[in-house]
């Protein structure tokens, strides 16, 4: 029968080669790959965001049940399978409580109340400038200098995007809204902040990816209780449709369970301007699944568009398993390896 063993901490990393079957998978492949699903998942979950603004929900309600119910089935993972993920210093820890309102707090709340204030498309445009704030970014937080794929990528995928939300006479709605374009950059902030820390932990001995993503969550829903209360307040809740919660629910399984902990694993294997770069997958992906839902074509702007940021990702993806080392085909001592087992009677 196939299987599959994991590192007893968790850290799936690599696939390994040999006679009796088993295949192996070069490290920043892997990492490509997990990028590539992040923004897969992240595609799925952003009609849902969209009908939650539309049903009149509060977004800080939102991001209160995402950060206060997406640690529960994570923590009982952790707890049976790699309890090595909850191991955190007292210091990290409390790095962890502070920087938990960046992230993720001001990149769920940025995105999602920039499309409040602003077109739609206005706000993508916004948001998938992340990729060049990363990119900034990356020397002074990682150590790592940005590439000159990941750069060309990064400035093909703000042109895409810009393309892809474009009218079908090539124009953009152009109105904007200052508290919009606020929320818009603070999105694109704590989802840069929140790649490269995470980054710069994960190859640095710092916490690892799923821990940041557990305890941050649980942070991020302390620090709520208190804005909620002395803002908005909590009467919204009991009132939650079941449309409403059932939305919540998508955005929960889809964008942060499953699309950040593919996007923690991407960060293990590749630097982080490619990990931002590749997630941008997520809008060729929501013009496809637009089209199917609508039966409608995509129009030429939106077209070109996603040949646009389709190029940049293959070109970043290239320049990601080019530059990878020898040794990144095979696991060390201290790498886990996910095996999987090809012969079906083997055991």
């Amino acid at each position: 029968m196939g299987k599959i063993l994991l590192h007893p901490a968790g850290r799936a990393l690599s696939l390994r080669q040999s006679s009796g079957g088993f295949h192996k998978v070069n490290k920043n492949t892997l990492g490509v790959l997990c990028a590539a699903s992040t923004g897969l998942l992240w595609a799925l979950s952003s009609p849902a965001s969209k009908l939650l603004g539309e049903n009149g929900a509060d977004m800080l309600t939102v991001v209160f049940f995402r950060c206060l119910l997406t640690p529960l089935p994570l923590g009982l993972w952790i707890r049976l399978c790699a309890p090595g993920h909850f191991r955190v210093g007292r210091r990290d820890l409390l790095v962890l409580f502070l920087i938990s309102p960046l992230a993720p707090l001001c990149s769920y709340l940025g995105f999602m109340l920039s499309v409040v204030y602003l077109p739609v498309a206005t706000a993508l445009v916004v948001h998938y400038t992340t990729p060049i704030a990363t990119a900034m970014g990356s020397s002074l937080m990682t150590g790592e200098k940005p590439s000159v794929h990941d750069l060309c990528g990064a400035f093909i995928v703000t042109i895409g995007v810009a393309c892809s939300v474009m009218r079908p006479d090539w124009t953009l709605d152009g109105a904007l809204s200052i508290p919009g374009m606020v929320w818009g950059a603070l999105g694109v902030l704590g989802i840069a902040f929140q790649t490269l820390w995470g980054r710069a932990s994960v190859t640095k001995g710092g916490p690892t990816g799923i821990g940041i993503f557990f305890y941050t969550h649980i942070f991020g829903a302390v620090w709520i209780v208190p804005i909620k209360t002395l803002t908005s307040g909590w009467a919204d809740v009991p009132a939650l449709t079941g449309t409403q919660i059932s939305l919540i629910a998508v955005t929960i399984i889809f964008a942060s369970l499953l699309g950040y902990s593919t996007f923690y694993a991407a960060l293990r294997h590749i630097p982080a301007p490619t990990v931002s770069l590749l997630t941008s997958g997520e809008v060729p992906a929501a013009v496809v699944m637009t089209s199917l839902a609508t039966d409608s074509w995509p129009t030429l702007p939106a077209l070109l568009g996603c040949v646009l940021i389709l190029s940049a990702i293959a070109l970043s993806s290239w320049g990601a398993r080019r530059k990878a080392p020898p040794e990144a085909d095979g696991a060390g001592a201290d790498d886990g390896v996910i095996v999987v087992n090809l012969a079906r009677n083997q055991r």
